[in-house]
Formats: structure tokens, C-alpha cells, sequence
């Protein structure tokens, strides 16, 4: 009887405010979305507010990072002290005269309290029961319970949203690159100050391996997991669970499965690899520990 084998290769044989005028490189709004965007979906998985609305508000509010508020006062939401504030305060002119804004020691406390702040008052109620990717819904709703005086408002997050398709955040996919195919990237002195404000606002991941694939850290997942609920146990961003283990927010973890903590490699030790019935190119990339588009790359196939 003749078989048949598919072969699978494996391998191939803060900045300073201080001289602002002088120094300071004013960011595109494509610029400040690739350097928020994750901290947006983080919010959104752990605090239920759309990424979309989160990213258009402080777009808006924060004049892409450079108002003076957010310059000065890391405050990329606009929000005004209130009663219950008891942080760093800082003062400037806005429907009255030198009103109170808060002030934080970088933008990611920023975006925490701007979800916090949403979630801790009655007035907001309401959104929290919207699908979160109904971002018109969600604008409109922020306009009706007074966030901004702005009469425009709720149209001008939706416009933010549209022009750079923020709500496909909200459904668990990236946003597109620019032309050239590359991503937007901020000079050096943005990228660097938002790693030392990433390493000050999250805690070292908690690798722990129970072994190594393919030089690898990996752990197998107990009944219950979910990748959002390892991303909270090993202190790392949600989008760094899915990404390095190729999976989509949607996708079901099922108990016994490989869920790699750090990103697997280009290449396999292995050669080749002769299908199974039942596999997919995903379950032999967890398998040996290599990257999905790699794999692809390597069996000159398209995606999908």
C-alpha cells in the first residue's frame, strides 16, 4: 500500500521638558499609537474599556503627547483633580483660570487612573454594560455624562477611531502598517523613556519554567488557565502571551497545552517534521518551539 507523507521543514539546511524647544521631536499620531497602543489593550482586558477609546482620548486630550499637561504632568487624559485626589497636582488655564490637573510620574500611571477614574464613578455606569467594540457607543456615552465640554467630542474620538482604525484593537488584531511597511517608531529619547517607565510600572515577569523547548521557557497549562489569566500570574502583557505562543485573544486554551514565556525561535533543531493526522502548522510550531511564520517561510506556504 503507498502512503503518503507531508514533510513540514523545520529549518533551513523621559525625556526632560527642560530645552523643549531646542531638543524635543513632537510625536505623529502614528507615533503615539505605537507606543501606547499595548498599554490600551492591557487596560481594556483588565478594565473593560474599549483600547479604541482609550487611544482617541488621549490622542485628543494629550495632543498625541504634547500638550504641556502631558509633557509636564504626564497627564494624558485631561483629568482634573477632584476631591479624592491626593498625588502631585499641577495647575493651568482650561475652562477657568490655573484649574488643578493631576500629575503622575509617567504616562502609564496615566492610562491606569484614566480607566480607574472611569470605573469609580456612577455616571459612567452605563458604558460598562456596551459591547466593548461599540466605540461609537462608548463616545457618545462619555459626551452624555460630561467628561468633555466640548460639543464635538463624541465625533471626534469617532473620527480618531476611523481615520486609524483603533477599533481593530478592540477585536484583538493589530493595526496596519504604514505603506513602506514599516511601523511608525518614535526617536530614541521617546523609545528609551517608555522602556524605563515600562520596567518601573510592571514587575519583572515571573518566568519559572517548567522546561525549555527549543532553548525555550515554557509552562503547561492546568485546567481552568486561560491566557489572559497567565499573563496576570507571570506579570507579563497579555499581547506578550498570545504573540509568542501564536494565538488570537479568542482562542480557547485547553488543559495539557504548551504556553510558552518568551519568544520562540526562528529555526528548529530538527530538520523535518512528518505530519499527523489532526496537527496543524500551529500545534507543530508549540511543538518544536519555532515561530508560525516561520514555518511557513521555511514550506514556502501562504497563511492560512
Amino acid at each position: 500500500m503507498h502512503r503518503s507523507y507531508l514533510l513540514i521543514t523545520l529549518s533551513l539546511i523621559s525625556f526632560t521638558v527642560a530645552n523643549a524647544q531646542s531638543d524635543y521631536h513632537r510625536l505623529s499620531p502614528e507615533e503615539y499609537i505605537s507606543l501606547y497602543k499595548e498599554l490600551a489593550v492591557v487596560n481594556m482586558h483588565d478594565k473593560n474599556v474599549p483600547a479604541s477609546i482609550t487611544l482617541a482620548q488621549a490622542m485628543f486630550e494629550s495632543d498625541c503627547g504634547n500638550s504641556p499637561l502631558a509633557l509636564q504632568a504626564k497627564n494624558h487624559f485631561g483629568i482634573k483633580c477632584h476631591l479624592e485626589w491626593n498625588g502631585d497636582t499641577y495647575h493651568q488655564d482650561d475652562d477657568t483660570k490655573d484649574e488643578c490637573f493631576r500629575k503622575y510620574e509617567n504616562p502609564l500611571q496615566s492610562f491606569e487612573d484614566h480607566s480607574d477614574f472611569l470605573r469609580s464613578r456612577e455616571r459612567y455606569n452605563e458604558l460598562f454594560q456596551l459591547a466593548i467594540t461599540d466605540y461609537k457607543g462608548w463616545a457618545k456615552g462619555l459626551k452624555r455624562a460630561g467628561y468633555a465640554t466640548n460639543p464635538e467630542y463624541a465625533s471626534k474620538l469617532i473620527n480618531l477611531i476611523e481615520k486609524h482604525k483603533l477599533f481593530l484593537l478592540d477585536k484583538g488584531k493589530d493595526l496596519p502598517v504604514c505603506k513602506d511597511g514599516s511601523e511608525p517608531i518614535a526617536d530614541v529619547h521617546h523609545k528609551s523613556q517608555m522602556k524605563q517607565e515600562r520596567n518601573h510600572f510592571y514587575k519583572a515577569p515571573i518566568i519559572a519554567p517548567e522546561g525549555f523547548i527549543n532553548e525555550v521557557p515554557y509552562i503547561i497549562s492546568k485546567k481552568g488557565d486561560t491566557f489572559f489569566s497567565i499573563s496576570k500570574e507571570k506579570q507579563m502583557m497579555f499581547w506578550q502571551v498570545l504573540k509568542y505562543n501564536d494565538a488570537d485573544k479568542n482562542d480557547v486554551l485547553k488543559e495539557g497545552e504548551i504556553v510558552y514565556l518568551k519568544p520562540k525561535r526562528l529555526y528548529s533543531k530538527e530538520d523535518y517534521h512528518v505530519v499527523k493526522e489532526g496537527e496543524s502548522l500551529r500545534s507543530i510550531s508549540q511543538l518544536y518551539g519555532i515561530k508560525l511564520n516561520r514555518l511557513y517561510v521555511h514550506n514556502h506556504m501562504m497563511p492560512g
